[in-house]
């Protein structure tokens, strides 16, 4: 042990005997003083200070400051994300274009991530025009995003399979016999 929490048990034990022989406060405060210093410490006015200063910090909590503003919306848009991405994992997508919509209307930092996630979840559910506005909200609200590169390829994902085809075979499937597959083959096609 070492001198000062010897000091400190001798003053605790002090206090003790002075307070169970009822000898006044001199005595309390002479057991309080401080070993190092050998100042007696003052704890009425810092208890004293002490409800000042929560009153105070309990006026600060009830100011709605832009920084408390600003600092609770962004807490929200981080709290939307991750339930969107939650839910997205469990493969709730109704849920997750839920809350990565609500998110994206924040229109915080994390907005142009949250646009791509619900068009990706849209598309998910099938509900592809919705899809392709998203990401077209995606592409003008935020045209330098990281998210763009992703968006052109989900982009493409919502067209299918027929727009990556080149238009002859497109055209084929229309039944036209005019432009049927022995046409483009570069055979006549005859009338049967």
């Amino acid at each position: 042990m070492n001198v000062r929490m010897i000091a400190v048990i001798l003053a605790s034990l002090l206090l003790a005997v002075s307070t169970a022989r009822g000898q006044g406060s001199s005595a309390a405060l002479a057991a309080k003083s401080s070993p190092v210093s050998g100042a007696p410490k003052t704890p009425v006015k810092k208890a004293a200070a002490a409800p000042m200063a929560e009153d105070e910090q309990d006026r600060n909590d009830d100011e709605d400051t832009p920084q408390s503003r600003a600092e609770e919306k962004k807490e929200q848009e981080t709290d939307l994300y991750d339930e969107g991405s939650e839910a997205l994992d469990d493969a709730h997508y109704d849920r997750a274009a839920e809350k990565f919509g609500e998110c994206a209307a924040l229109g915080g930092e994390k907005a142009d991530g949250a646009l791509y996630w619900q068009a990706y979840a849209l598309n998910k559910l099938g509900r592809r025009g919705d899809a392709l506005e998203k990401i077209a909200a995606l592409q003008k609200s935020h045209p330098s995003s990281r998210w763009l590169k992703e968006a052109k390829a989900l982009e493409v994902e919502v067209h299918g399979p027929h727009r990556s085809r080149p238009i002859e075979s497109r055209l084929a499937t229309k039944g036209d016999p005019e432009f049927g597959p022995l046409r483009w083959a570069g055979k006549p096609q005859t009338a049967v």
